[in-house]
């Protein structure tokens, strides 16, 4: 890269100030990380840096990153960096990354296989992906062929494989029988009664609204009655009962 820098006008730090104002005239064009990290060691060796008070840091800080056109977190950075080891260098940073190894296309043909079975679980689609290759000689199921259950799923929920197939399931409920009210069975036998009031507590005979037997009656502890009212209460429901 070739850097084209005119700023001989700017010697002190009064310069700076009118650089900064607007009324010094400069011309420059930096090209290149490179160069512009150098400018900027440079700059900060021509105004001692180092020497300087902290309005007159602010100062240097304001000139470089107009000029550099860098922000001011990455001006700040490389300066921390010039005062701890004396260069302003550039950290070149490759990262590889991981290969990508199922395409858009397997996800695609994914979405194809899915569509045809009605979405099955992961294990039978893997087992159906190794069939597609190995017995019926689909070259496309070569890559599905041998993917995991657990990688299937994360195929599933990719971007390419949403675009082409969504399916949505709806709530299933399930019925539930507890509070039904429905006709006692006594199956012949008397004692079973059936109250009319909804609430078991406001009810006058203090029976429970759903069918009781007198043995059940007995054993419940809210619905207790003495044993001559529960005697009187039997004789009239067996002379009810009776033809």
């Amino acid at each position: 890269m070739v850097t084209y820098m005119n700023d001989k006008k700017i010697q002190t730090l009064d310069d700076i100030r009118a650089f900064l104002k607007g009324t010094t005239e400069i011309e420059f064009s930096i090209e290149g990380k490179d160069e512009r990290y150098q400018w900027i060691r440079q700059t900060l060796v021509r105004f001692q840096y180092l020497s300087l008070n902290q309005r007159e840091r602010g100062v240097v800080l304001r000139y470089l990153e107009r000029v550099s056109g860098y922000s001011r977190q990455t001006v700040t950075r490389l300066v921390a960096q010039y005062r701890k080891t004396g260069k302003v260098q550039r950290r070149q940073r490759t990262v590889a990354g991981f290969q990508c190894y199922y395409t858009r296309q397997d996800a695609l043909l994914l979405a194809e296989l899915d569509e045809l079975h009605g979405t099955p679980c992961g294990a039978a689609a893997k087992k159906r992906c190794e069939r597609m290759y190995h017995i019926h000689g689909d070259a496309r199921f070569e890559q599905l062929s041998h993917i995991s259950v657990s990688h299937l799923y994360n195929l599933r929920h990719s971007t390419g494989y949403q675009r082409q197939r969504r399916q949505f399931d709806k709530t299933r409920p399930t019925r539930s029988q507890i509070g039904e009210r429905r006709k006692p069975n006594p199956q012949g036998q008397p004692g079973y009664l059936r109250g009319l009031s909804p609430n078991p507590r406001k009810s006058t005979s203090r029976v429970a609204r759903y069918a009781w037997s007198p043995q059940r009656v007995k054993s419940i502890a809210p619905l207790r009655m003495k044993r001559s009212r529960y005697s009187d209460w039997l004789s009239r429901h067996k002379s009810r009962s009776s033809p």
